[in-house]
């Protein structure tokens, strides 16, 4: 018997090698608005501040001290974005004469919903009370246990160029991509790996980050959800709060970027030149919007 997902594979026709073309394709056109050249912090703080449901627990008379103040510098403005590429955003968390604000990272955390970390671990193999080893060990995780689901992507485009949007594929193509969907299937004896789209792999690096408290992370992260519109894709911002009294503005909100896609792709199609590996800030990447949690 053929499975549906089966069926909508060969419906759609040649669907790895158009996926794949397609996928290639969107690295290099659309991005003369770009992370590097664009007025990110523009979008980054549109909505950046303290979740709704945050306040209360931030405005009772036993909230840190260290996040009170630097919450309260939110709330006026006085603060300043900085974007790093990968290790770098590592780095300026370590830099001599920095520190760290972890409660105020806790408090600044949007809900991407909650995974225990047990899980997280035992699919990444990896800690994610160390955030650089955790977003590395994803990728390499990711790549060698799931694909990037380019019969969903082929069936996205049919939908909106063949068929006009008067019928959706893709809810057919779905499927449980949950961390315990893909423990479970992993140790399956079916050997059917998993398919991931991107919000997919950037939600499964978002809940992870978040599962444990900020304040029990060696650099205190929270993340972000990135849209590009252009590409109808969807990335991972990482960021941390520090204080530098070297700066002018003291308070300051370094933020780096992720993306899954494309380390994924690399293993699936043996291509080398897509993308620039985890680090995703870069010419390669534009942002639209970002939230800073889970939108269903």
């Amino acid at each position: 018997m053929v499975r549906r997902r089966d069926f909508l594979k060969l419906a759609v026709g040649g669907s790895l090698a158009f996926g794949a073309g397609k996928a290639v394709d969107n690295t290099v056109m659309g991005y003369d608005k770009n992370l590097v050249s664009q007025n990110l912090e523009a979008v980054v703080d549109e909505e950046f501040g303290v979740p709704d449901e945050r306040t209360t627990a931030v405005e009772a008379d036993d909230a840190p001290a260290e996040a009170t103040e630097d919450l309260s510098a939110v709330e006026s403005g006085d603060y300043a974005f900085e974007f790093h590429d990968f290790d770098s955003f590592f780095d300026r968390a370590d830099h001599a004469g920095v520190e760290t604000r972890p409660r105020t990272v806790d408090a600044l955390r949007g809900d991407f919903g909650e995974v225990p970390v047990e899980t997280v671990r035992d699919f990444s193999g990896s800690d994610p009370r160390h955030p650089h080893d955790f977003l590395v060990s994803l990728r390499d995780v990711f790549a060698e246990r799931t694909a990037y689901d380019t019969p969903r992507y082929v069936a996205g485009a049919v939908t909106d160029n063949i068929l006009r949007r008067r019928l959706s594929l893709r809810p057919y193509l779905e499927e449980d991509v949950s961390y315990d969907a893909l423990i479970s299937r992993g140790q399956s004896q079916e050997r059917d790996t998993p398919r991931l789209f991107c919000f997919e792999y950037h939600y499964r690096a978002a809940e992870g980050l978040h599962s444990v408290p900020a304040y029990e992370q060696d650099v205190p992260v929270l993340a972000a959800t990135v849209r590009d519109h252009r590409h109808k894709h969807v990335y991972t911002g990482v960021a941390t709060v520090v204080r530098d009294a070297s700066s002018e503005t003291s308070l300051r909100v370094p933020m780096t970027f992720v993306d899954y896609k494309y380390t994924t792709l690399r293993h699936d199609l043996r291509l080398t030149r897509i993308g620039d590996g985890l680090n995703a800030y870069n010419s390669w990447h534009r942002a639209d919007a970002v939230e800073w949690s889970r939108r269903t």
